[in-house]
């Protein structure tokens, strides 16, 4: 929260969703202090497994797909593009629309968000989120991740948090993917 928060964002009431690869951290954030804190047990690893599951590649090429065909938001990747994938265990090469990448990758997003919804929810802090919320991690890192967010958190103003005020090495450590290590 210190690295990609704003002092007003966490003053307001604003919830920090740090997408891991196992988990998917969730801090809230009212009158500058935490208030709640959970993890939940689904996240990146998830989204690069469906993908090995269903297309028949292994997880390495399937990672790689992902960052670079990749969107969270199904409608806003291309219809009419085809990539190549290699299938596990024959080496056969196979054409399948660009698309159906993210259309396997659309529901865990909406599943993980859904997920920290419900959280929320429960703890009591879903509607004191008046400061918006904040993506980090290497989820938070896929197109239109935050457009998802933003959908399932019924409209919540949604940005991807990257550390803030660092210096030094700042250029190797200024993404989302960073957010928790800058921020200890």
């Amino acid at each position: 929260g210190l690295a990609v928060l704003t002092d007003v964002e966490r003053d307001l009431g604003v919830v920090l969703i740090d997408i891991g690869g196992g988990t998917t951290d969730i801090a809230a954030f009212e009158n500058v202090s935490i208030c709640h804190t959970s993890a939940i047990p689904v996240a990146g690893n998830h989204t690069t497994r469906d993908l090995a599951r269903v297309l028949h590649i292994s997880m390495e090429d399937a990672e790689a797909t992902k960052r670079r065909f990749g969107r969270a938001l199904a409608d806003m990747a291309s219809a009419d593009d085809y990539i190549q994938i290699t299938l596990a265990g024959t080496g056969s090469v196979e054409r399948i629309p660009q698309r159906l990448v993210s259309e396997i990758l659309e529901p865990r997003f909406e599943e993980i968000f859904t997920l920290v919804k419900n959280d929320l929810k429960r703890a009591g802090h879903y509607h004191s989120i008046n400061g918006g919320v904040v993506i980090s991690g290497g989820g938070s890192q896929l197109a239109e991740t935050w457009r998802v967010a933003s959908n399932v958190l019924d409209g919540l103003p949604v940005r991807v948090g990257a550390p803030r005020g660092i210096v030094g090495l700042a250029d190797s450590v200024a993404t989302p993917v960073h957010a928790t290590g800058v921020g200890l």
